[in-house]
């Protein structure tokens, strides 16, 4: 489903009972509907995802981070080891002309490499 389809099932597919209050889904397009707002949540969500240590700043993000600290990682051999940077405003606002993503990635915080132990749980089987 494309985001403008389900746009159209999210406007257009529901409506509100005059007597009870409820909303309703036209129950031939539930499926559609229902898929359209998973779509929605999933935009969502990206949208205002906080950063976390192991992931990389998104685009949306780094926009916000113009002119402030972050962890500057370099993904070619010969790049200097990570360290503490402030975001020029130009890679900021443009990191595609910079190859972000090929040649450096940018976090809020440095990325936290735990040695992460199998747990076993006892009952469980």
């Amino acid at each position: 489903m494309t985001h403008k389809e389900g746009i159209g099932h999210l406007t257009n597919d529901w409506y509100m009972d005059q007597d009870s209050g409820k909303i309703c889904i036209d129950a031939e397009k539930a499926d559609a509907f229902l898929e359209a707002v998973g779509l929605g949540i999933k935009a969502m969500k990206a949208l205002s995802a906080e950063p976390t240590e192991d992931q990389p700043l998104s685009l949306e993000q780094m926009r916000e981070m113009a002119n402030k600290p972050y962890w500057h990682v370099g993904l070619r051999e010969e790049s200097a080891p990570p360290h503490w940077s402030i975001l020029d405003p130009l890679l900021a606002y443009h990191p595609e002309d910079y190859e972000y993503g090929k040649d450096w990635l940018d976090y809020a915080y440095p990325p936290i490499r735990a040695k992460r132990e199998t747990l076993n749980c006892a009952g469980c089987d």
